[in-house]
């Protein structure tokens, strides 16, 4: 469907919701409600699939204003080492070179803020750029105040410190062009590498502060891999309640200021329509959901949705997660990885590194064994 009609969908199926919630409002008969839950699924499935067709005419018109741009001479922006550096990759495309060199510092820069934008979690992480190696040292035993007498000593205490120590991980993007893509000049391709390589760096750098498995697998660390301990467990296998997502708020004490929640889009769903004893909706039914108790919803594909023995909802205050980003981004292009088809492969890749400061800052919500 296009978006014009994804809109129009979604238009009549908010007005039929409307219907059914007013007649609700008469009433309730378990068909009414049976009928008002199935078309909320029906509007979440429609808002989803009409943000993914917006983003995708999004993605067209750029390309397609960057190449009239181009056409109109309107590029006066480029730098001479920009045009030195898209040169260097064209010519490699075009004569089956090989050419590997640093991505220029502006067109890096607008890689970085296009992957804080695409990102859901990176934005949110304490952040660092350096050249080496590095290491923080945390706080074990915290250092307390207490009144002192007159004339009275201050009694000693030294905190426990422990250390978490960062190197450099390389994360990489491939795309694949054509020889004539890269060599038609009415091509935007700063606008078109910077957007691609943006957008791949920021989903895998979702999936990697939720998942990374480490040093050992040569990657960043993430949450779910050092918080081993679920802090709540649902009652059931299948449902979790309102009161159990209260708990795990709870379970982040003095590091629940400035927490989210992040959950699968399923997940959420199921949340919206949870009903108190009476029947009635704990959330307003024709709003969309963002938060509870204050808490931002963040939803990613890459945690669990409800489920016997899932990890359904984090609750996390990213500001106790480390990113360190290493300075420089590189590019190569690769001639010979899809010869057969006449394509070249563009390899961007970053250093970087991550880890979770106190772990005490992220709690986890599991649902019970079957």
């Amino acid at each position: 469907m296009t978006v014009k009609e994804l809109r129009e969908k979604l238009a009549q199926l908010r007005k039929e919701r409307k219907a059914l919630f007013a007649r609700m409002t008469d009433g309730y008969k378990e068909e009414d409600v049976k009928a008002y839950e199935e078309k909320a699924g029906e509007i979440h499935d429609t808002e989803y699939a009409l943000t993914e067709a917006e983003r995708i005419a999004q993605d067209d018109l750029l390309d397609e204003a960057a190449r009239r741009s181009l056409e109109e001479g309107n590029r006066e922006r480029i730098t001479d080492e920009e045009q030195k550096f898209l040169k260097a990759i064209r010519d490699a495309v075009s004569v089956g070179s090989t050419y590997t060199g640093l991505i220029p510092s502006t067109i890096a820069s607008e890689i970085v803020k296009k992957r804080e934008s695409y990102g859901k979690l990176r934005s949110r992480c304490r952040r660092i750029t350096l050249s080496g190696d590095y290491a923080i040292a945390i706080d074990g035993d915290q250092v307390t105040a207490e009144y002192v007498g007159e004339g009275a000593k201050i009694a000693e205490k030294t905190p426990s410190l422990g250390k978490v120590s960062f190197t450099a991980y390389k994360l990489g993007v491939l795309v694949k062009v054509s020889e004539e893509f890269m060599a038609d000049v009415a091509v935007d391709a700063i606008a078109w590498l910077t957007e691609n390589i943006a957008r791949a760096f920021a989903k895998k750098e979702d999936t990697e502060i939720l998942k990374g498995t480490g040093a050992g697998d040569s990657h960043i660390t993430g949450i779910l891999t050092v918080v081993q301990d679920d802090a709540i467990t649902s009652a059931l296998a299948t449902e979790i309640n309102l009161d159990e997502i209260k708990r795990l708020i709870g379970a982040l004490g003095e590091y629940g200021s400035g927490a989210v929640l992040i959950m699968n889009a399923a997940t959420k769903t199921e949340i919206s329509l949870l009903k108190d004893e009476n029947g009635q909706y704990y959330f307003p039914p024709m709003a969309e959901l963002t938060a509870i108790q204050g808490k931002e919803i963040i939803t990613l594909d890459d945690v669990d949705a409800i489920g016997a023995g899932k990890r359904a909802i984090i609750a996390a205050n990213l500001n106790y997660y480390q990113l360190v980003d290493r300075q420089n981004m590189k590019l190569t292009v690769l001639n010979e990885l899809y010869a057969e088809t006449d394509e070249k492969g563009i390899k961007a890749t970053e250093r970087l590194d991550g880890n979770v400061l106190r772990s005490e800052a992220f709690k986890v919500l599991a649902c019970a064994a079957a």
